[in-house]
């Protein structure tokens, strides 16, 4: 019941970081921005966000690798 209860638990992170991921990739590179000096104009802002959606997909895919190393570990 314990391994039943910490693959549940796991597979709940799992979810998570595959949905939020894309958004926190967004949110980090926009703060880097910020940090570093680089204006935040309509220009660079609409430039930014196409980008973030065509690399959404290879982001969520970094939640799938975690997920695999996830349950090769309790094998």
């Amino acid at each position: 019941m314990r391994w039943l209860s910490a693959l549940i638990s796991q597979r709940g992170v799992y979810l998570m970081l595959f949905w939020l991921s894309p958004a926190i990739v967004a949110w980090v590179t926009s703060y880097t921005c910020y940090y570093i000096g680089i204006s935040l104009d309509a220009s660079n802002v609409f430039t930014f966000l196409p980008t973030i959606q065509i690399i959404q997909e290879p982001i969520r895919l970094i939640a799938d690798t975690a997920a695999v190393f996830i349950e090769q570990g309790w094998r």
